[in-house]
């Protein structure tokens, strides 16, 4: 179905760009804000580093 080949799209964009959610919704066309959305819709929740305070 269309959504699991956008969710594989996401998942590929954001492994591409070394799991940076910026990078990889610039490489979609998409805000960031719009890619956590997606990421939430399909339940592709960050990873624990994400919300790590580096």
């Amino acid at each position: 179905a269309r959504e699991e080949a956008e969710k594989q799209t996401i998942l590929r964009a954001i492994k591409a760009c070394g799991g940076n959610k910026t990078q990889a919704a610039q490489l979609l066309g998409l805000s960031r804000s719009a890619l956590y959305y997606k990421m939430e819709q399909y339940n592709l929740s960050p990873s624990p580093r994400d919300s790590a305070i580096s």
